[in-house]
């Protein structure tokens, strides 16, 4: 931490040379006293002079992660790069910025470039050997992830827990209940059964209705009182006989209307 000497002195020089290069180091002393507010300030008058000076871009990167600002701190760094390519501190924080928001590839390939400036960091060798197996697990996960994306990495124990609370629905499997329907043949062998107990049955028989009553002459109960008194009355044999030639013979004669009318018994009793 810088004290307030160092501080005083600094500003001194700064004063007298605004344009010159003590900007950074009085920048740095801010940052380390706590203010990377202020330094900032500094830094960016002092960088419209001086736009290549590495130095002073180091200090600005740092001061934007005092303040948790990974995004300017990273643009920071990467001019830093591109104005030194084997600055082993610009990839060193470019390495860790990329690794910490899960930017494995990024951060794979920034270790590889610092390997190659710097051989002997073990300290390297090992965070790539991590970033390496993260990288993998990502991939296996989901895929991996190119710069300016975020990965969003999921607990396990949160999705277990969350399929053991969840009931898995029981759903029984209907079979299906098999109909006897009849076949066509079944059925056509049904039909001529049926025409046959039709056929031999035959058509019913219809008996003709009675025919009418008619009341009987008075030539017919007359005729049947002759039948009926025998041989030894009024009629007999004989006379029978010839009457049924006659009958045989001759020609019956209409019935006249008094024939037609019917006998009166019980004026006939009153009279005798």
């Amino acid at each position: 931490m810088a004290s307030s000497r160092q501080i005083e002195h600094l500003e001194r020089k700064h004063k007298e040379n605004p344009e010159g290069l003590t900007f950074a180091p009085l920048a740095n002393a801010y940052r380390n006293s706590g203010q990377p507010e202020r330094a900032i300030e500094v830094l960016m008058q002092g960088l419209e002079h001086h736009p290549d000076h590495a130095p002073a871009r180091i200090v600005l990167g740092r001061c934007h992660l005092d303040l948790g600002d990974d995004v300017a701190a990273e643009t920071a760094f990467a001019q830093v790069f591109d104005l030194d390519k084997e600055n082993v501190v610009a990839l060193k924080a470019l390495a860790d910025i990329t690794e910490r928001n899960s930017r494995f590839e990024d951060a794979a390939r920034w270790l590889a470039c610092l390997l190659d400036a710097d051989r002997n960091n073990e300290e390297a060798r090992q965070q790539l050997e991590r970033v390496t197996a993260a990288k993998a697990v990502a991939e296996a996960s989901g895929g991996g992830k190119s710069s300016g994306e975020v990965l969003i990495l999921e607990a396990p124990e949160a999705d277990e827990a969350a399929d053991a609370s969840t009931p898995e629905a029981i759903v029984e499997e209907v079979k299906p209940v098999p109909l006897d329907l009849p076949s066509a043949g079944d059925e056509a062998a049904a039909e001529a059964t049926v025409d046959e107990d039709v056929s031999q049955a035959g058509e019913p028989s219809i008996e003709p209705p009675p025919a009418p009553w008619t009341p009987p002459s008075l030539a017919s109960e007359v005729t049947e009182g002759l039948n009926d008194s025998g041989p030894d009355g009024p009629g007999g044999p004989s006379e029978d006989a010839s009457v049924a030639d006659s009958a045989d013979t001759a020609p019956a004669e209409p019935l006249s209307a008094e024939d037609t009318v019917p006998y009166d018994f019980a004026a006939t009793f009153e009279t005798e």
